[in-house]
C-alpha cells in the first residue's frame, strides 16, 4: 500500500509523487523490518497460548467485557458458531449463482471452485478462485454478481496494474 498505493494518488510528475513514492519506499521497508522481527525473532522467543497469560485474560472478558464467559468457554462457543454458520453457507451456497465480467467480457466461472473462508467479522464468506495468470500494466473495469434468493448484487470496480 504505502508502496505502490499511496503514491498512485498523487498527479504524474509532481514534487508529491515524487515525495510520496521516497517516503513509500522508506515506509514499506521499515513495515517488512518490523514484520521480519516479529516472526523471526519475537515469535519464536514468545511462550504460552496466552499473550497477558490465561487468568489475566478471563479477568478482562470478565471485567472489561462484561461477559458471562472465560477463554475456555469462549473458544467452545465460536468454534460451535463457526460449524453452525459453515453448515449454514454450505446449505445456501447451491442457491448461489456468481458472475464475472472484465472490462465488458463475461468470464465462464463454471470451472473455478468456491473457497469458503471466514471474514473478519466471524461470518463466512464464499469467493470464487479466480486469479490472473499473468499481469501487465493495465487499467481494468470488474463488475462482480452475486444472484441468491434476497436478490442480486453488483459490485464494480476498476482495477489500475502496474508494471511489476
Amino acid at each position: 500500500f504505502v508502496r505502490a498505493v499511496l503514491p498512485s494518488l498523487a498527479p504524474e510528475g509532481s514534487k508529491a509523487k515524487a515525495a510520496l513514492t521516497g517516503a513509500g519506499k522508506r515506509a514499506g521497508d521499515a513495515l517488512d523490518q518490523y514484520a521480519s522481527w516479529l516472526r523471526d525473532d519475537l515469535m519464536r522467543r514468545a511462550k504460552g497460548s496466552f499473550a497477558i497469560g490465561r487468568d489475566a485474560f478471563d479477568a478482562l472478558l470478565r471485567e472489561k467485557e462484561l461477559l458471562s464467559h472465560d477463554s475456555t468457554s469462549l473458544k467452545k462457543w465460536g468454534e460451535e458458531l463457526y460449524a453452525e454458520t459453515a453448515a449454514k453457507l454450505e446449505a445456501e451456497l447451491p442457491g448461489v449463482g456468481f458472475g464475472l465480467a472484465i472490462n465488458g467480457e463475461r468470464v465462464d466461472l463454471a470451472r473455478y471452485r468456491i473457497v469458503r473462508l471466514p471474514s473478519r467479522d466471524g461470518r463466512h464468506c464464499a469467493w470464487l478462485d479466480v486469479a490472473a495468470a499473468f499481469v501487465r500494466a493495465s487499467r481494468n473495469r470488474f463488475v462482480y454478481e452475486v444472484e441468491h434468493g434476497a436478490g442480486r448484487s453488483v459490485v464494480e470496480m476498476t482495477v489500475v496494474f502496474k508494471d511489476p
